[in-house]
């Protein structure tokens, strides 16, 4: 099946018109990731608890990635290039480290 490509991102109302005017909210997210993460590790031992911010953690992730993509669009990038290349430049990096043995 096919799905219809969805609408931008970018095409919906909001208040941060510029890429610079959006960082704050992108590291409010992040911040929030964090926390959850944070949870989670916190109670481990709690598998209720746990799940839950697993579950948390996921939602905060996905609230990041959804601003990425926005700012993507927003400075005429291709996501999927820069998810791309990111990945290509973490591998090089561990085998950067790896040789240098740390």
């Amino acid at each position: 099946m096919i799905y219809p490509r969805p609408k931008p991102l970018s095409s919906y109302h909001a208040h941060e018109k510029t890429c610079l005017e959006q960082l704050p909210i992108m590291t409010y997210e992040l911040g929030d990731l964090a926390k959850m993460l944070s949870y989670e590790n916190r109670y481990k031992e709690d598998k209720r608890r746990s799940r839950i911010y697993n579950a948390e953690s996921q939602i905060a992730m996905s609230d990041l990635l959804a601003q990425c993509v926005l700012m993507c669009e927003r400075a005429g990038w291709d996501f999927w290039q820069l998810k791309k290349l990111g990945e290509q430049r973490f591998r090089e990096k561990i085998d950067r480290h790896r040789q240098l043995g740390e």
